[in-house]
C-alpha cells in the first residue's frame, strides 16, 4: 500500500493535506499544468534518456498524462500512460488529452516497449514497494527508467520516502533513475 492513499481527493485538491499545491493554491488541475509539469522539466528528462522518436513508452503514475502530452507535442511516442488513482480515473475527462489505462505494469505481459518509465511514484512507496514495481517494469519494457523528486533538507511532506539520487539508485539498480529536481541521471 503507498504511502499516502491516492484514491483521496485530499491528496489532489491544493487542500492541507495535498501532495499537490501550486503557488497560486490550485490542486493538481489541468489549469496548475505548466506549474507542475515545466516544458524544460518535460524535455531534459527524455534527452538525458536519449528517448527517440517512434520509440514505445509506458509511463507509470502518469496521472493525467500531461507529461506524455509534452512528449507527444515534440514528436516521441507512441506513449501510453498507466495511472491506479480511482481519483484520477473519476477526473480524467476534465483534464487529460489522452488515454489512462487503470493497470499496474504487473497486469501487462511480454516485452511492449523500449522504455518503461515511473513519473514521480517512488517516493510514495517504501523501499520494498518500490522494488517490487521496479521489477514489474522490467517485465514490460527493455529499457526502466524512475523520474523521482529527491531529498533536499527540511520542509519536504514528512508521509514520503524522501531519498537523495544515490539512495534510490542503490535501492532501483540496474535501472535508471533522473533527479526531477535538477536532473542528474545515475
Amino acid at each position: 500500500m503507498p504511502l499516502v492513499d491516492f484514491n483521496d481527493p485530499a491528496i489532489w485538491d491544493g487542500g492541507p493535506t495535498s501532495l499537490y499545491r501550486d503557488g497560486e493554491g490550485r490542486g493538481y488541475v489541468r489549469g496548475a499544468m505548466d506549474a507542475y509539469l515545466g516544458e524544460r522539466d518535460a524535455s531534459h528528462l527524455w534527452e538525458a534518456l536519449g528517448i527517440k522518436p517512434l520509440e514505445t513508452v509506458i509511463i507509470v503514475g502518469a496521472a493525467y498524462g500531461w507529461l506524455a502530452e509534452a512528449w507527444e507535442a515534440a514528436g516521441l511516442g507512441p506513449i501510453h500512460c498507466l495511472d491506479t488513482s480511482d481519483y484520477i480515473h473519476e477526473h480524467k475527462g476534465e483534464h487529460a488529452r489522452l488515454p489512462i489505462l487503470k493497470l499496474d505494469p504487473g497486469e501487462m505481459s511480454g516485452d511492449l516497449a523500449q522504455w518503461c518509465i515511473s513519473e514521480d511514484v517512488m517516493p510514495t512507496l517504501s523501499d520494498e514497494e518500490a522494488k517490487a514495481l521496479a521489477e514489474r517494469m522490467s517485465h514490460v519494457a527493455s529499457k526502466v527508467a524512475h523520474w523521482v523528486s529527491t531529498r533536499v533538507g527540511e520542509g519536504q511532506d514528512p508521509r514520503l520516502n524522501w531519498k537523495t539520487l544515490e539512495e534510490w539508485k542503490e535501492i532501483l539498480s540496474p535501472d535508471l533513475v533522473v533527479s526531477r529536481n535538477d536532473g542528474r541521471v545515475l
